[in-house]
């Protein structure tokens, strides 16, 4: 679906149409896929709508606006779009902090907040090294550079996750003061996006790109 604030986005939806809306916002750097075992144990009553965001999966990838402020206003147009008024907004990890904007700022359009693997703030250690990590990636990314920088993310994870914090690779709200994460890596790989349709999907979920 084309959005007012730009990108086209790619979604899936699962449920009654006509039943209230349930939006569910991926974390970093996932896409609509990692919400897909848990559409099917929804109950029929809701709507569930699961978008790739701007920079993920299927949906386009502009070479900016991949603040916090952004993601939270696409949130708000794919609502627009599909002519709903009201929806419950889930997040997860990055998503979470999307979410959280979402209700801030058009709590009008938010019937109910779910936060999933949040915190405070989504700058930490960790972020600041993942930021570190792809600030310089060229584009496109080498086959050989993505498995070599995914390795080092992925051991950056690890290690946070032993000595007990949160891995949290969410992109930074914009705040007074406050930074953003480079939106690199979101506009130059599909990230997980690209390998998700080798996976079994269920043919309950209907997947839209309009």
């Amino acid at each position: 679906v084309r959005l007012a604030t730009g990108p086209r986005l790619h979604y899936a939806e699962w449920g009654d149409s006509s039943a209230p809306a349930v939006l569910l916002l991926h974390g970093w750097p996932d896409s609509w896929f990692s919400y897909s075992r848990v559409l099917a144990h929804l109950p029929p009553r809701y709507r569930a709508l699961v978008i790739d965001q701007r920079g993920f999966g299927d949906s386009e990838r502009p070479e900016s606006g991949y603040a916090i402020e952004d993601l939270a206003s696409d949130a708000v147009a794919f609502l627009h779009a599909l002519r709903i008024e009201r929806a419950t907004v889930v997040g997860h990890s990055m998503g979470s902090f999307v979410a959280r904007r979402v209700a801030e700022v058009h709590s009008e359009r938010v019937s109910r907040l779910v936060l999933i693997g949040s915190g405070w703030s989504g700058s930490n250690a960790v972020t600041r090294e993942v930021q570190a990590a792809l600030r310089d990636l060229p584009d496109p990314v080498p086959h050989d550079v993505a498995v070599e920088r995914m390795a080092r993310l992925r051991t950056v994870v690890e290690r946070t996750s032993r000595q007990g914090h949160v891995a949290r690779l969410g992109m930074v709200d914009r705040r007074p003061g406050g930074e953003v994460i480079a939106g690199a890596a979101a506009h130059r790989e599909r990230h997980a996006g690209e390998h998700d349709g080798s996976a079994d999907r269920s043919d309950a979920v209907v997947e839209r790109a309009l």
